[in-house]
């Protein structure tokens, strides 16, 4: 996977396995040997398999939120704009990043209630964004 640094690839790696395969079926070989490297070289990068799949489900949501959170800063865009790019980067999340949106939906469960706690955190904050834009423009039009 070129323009990857070795840690992003691994979670690209496995975040394509945890998919087709589901997690429990992934194996920690299995990913090192689509990567090429040896099992034990996964651990200089992740401790744990749970950590691997913290990091693969948090890829999606960071993504997102951070585009979301950029697009709510930008003052000199009109709340109805905003809501607009909001709902054009969630589409295009949806089909470009789906892949991470499914490991987060079927696999949330396997990560530590701290970890899960995290994910959901940063969920929340991200569905907050909508419904406060979406409540100010109904508002208004009211």
């Amino acid at each position: 996977m070129e323009g990857l640094n070795k840690r992003d690839e691994i979670i690209q790696v496995a975040a394509e396995l945890f998919r087709r395969l589901g997690y429990a079926e992934t194996s920690m070989k299995d990913i090192a040997n689509r990567v090429g490297i040896l099992k034990g070289s996964l651990y200089y990068h992740f401790s744990s398999k749970e950590e691997l799949l913290n990091e693969v489900i948090n890829e999606g949501i960071n993504k997102i939120l951070s585009i979301a959170l950029q697009i709510c800063e930008k003052r000199e865009l009109t709340p109805r704009e905003r809501l607009k790019y909001l709902i054009k980067i969630h589409l295009l999340h949806l089909t470009k990043n789906n892949m991470y949106l499914v490991i987060a939906s079927n696999q949330i469960d396997k990560l530590t209630p701290e970890h899960r706690d995290q994910y959901i955190f940063k969920r929340d904050i991200y569905e907050k964004l909508f419904s406060t834009f979406l409540n100010g423009i109904f508002m208004r039009s009211c």
